[in-house]
């Protein structure tokens, strides 16, 4: 049935974008976050935002996964991507962590551990970008799944 609806996402948008909250048995510290599945069948790596699972986050990655698939091509190591925000959200490699311990269910619907996956970072309301001084919370938080060089 999940499967059903995460293949008819993809079929109608190009991608299925999953909200994981807080539940039982998550640490206290747990964050929550949203990514997808779908770009992959088109040769591109699923996106990843951690810090929320709402519809904000959920609009974001549908903006920036169909610009993604439009193009055809990934973006690039710290790429800055407009979507129509005030500031544009920062890309960079997800890594085996964001396998691992984020997109999970990605890598069991393909039926592969070795998915791209890449982290979408927003930066505070003064530009700045997690890993970067003067960051703000909430913005600060989203942790940093590859070093940003």
């Amino acid at each position: 049935r999940v499967r059903e609806k995460i293949q008819q996402n993809i079929l109608k948008f190009g991608q299925h974008v999953a909200l994981v909250q807080a539940s039982e048995g998550h640490p206290a510290d747990f964050l929550p976050f949203a990514y997808t599945t779908g770009n992959h069948e088109a040769g591109l790596p699923e996106l990843l935002m951690i810090g929320s699972a709402d519809d904000v986050y959920a609009r974001i990655l549908n903006i920036i996964g169909s610009i993604q698939r439009e193009r055809g091509t990934p973006f690039q190591f710290g790429e800055l991507v407009d979507f129509t925000a005030t500031l544009p959200a920062r890309v960079i490699d997800a890594g085996q962590r964001g396998r691992d311990e984020y997109a999970v269910q990605a890598g069991v619907y393909y039926r592969r551990d070795d998915i791209a996956i890449q982290q979408v970072l927003l930066p505070d309301p003064n530009g700045k970008y997690p890993g970067e001084a003067g960051c703000q919370p909430p913005y600060c938080d989203q942790p940093l799944l590859t070093v940003i060089h």
